[in-house]
């Protein structure tokens, strides 16, 4: 008997969610960052940037949605920001 997970067509559950995980790494749209990118990007810390972040999105200036992100061996949801023009 061969084995049956090479066949495409005859893939079980646990195979397609095996591999939905190994190929799904996550990312964002452009011009969607993390706290810690923009951080990075202004030279700022995370924790004040989470801070004027905060207030950017208070006043109307920039919005936050959460994306799909590999964290070690997880995918987690993490929120991303893009500033309003």
């Amino acid at each position: 008997m061969g084995d049956s997970r090479k066949a495409d067509d005859n893939l079980s559950w646990t195979d397609m969610l095996r591999e939905a995980r190994m190929l799904g790494k996550g990312g964002s749209p452009e011009g969607w960052e993390t706290t810690r990118q923009i951080a990075e990007g202004a030279g700022l810390s995370v924790s004040h940037t989470n801070k004027l972040l905060g207030q950017a999105i208070a006043q109307g200036k920039a919005e936050r949605e959460m994306f799909p992100l590999r964290r070690t061996d997880r995918i987690q949801p993490v929120p991303h920001y893009r500033m309003i023009e």
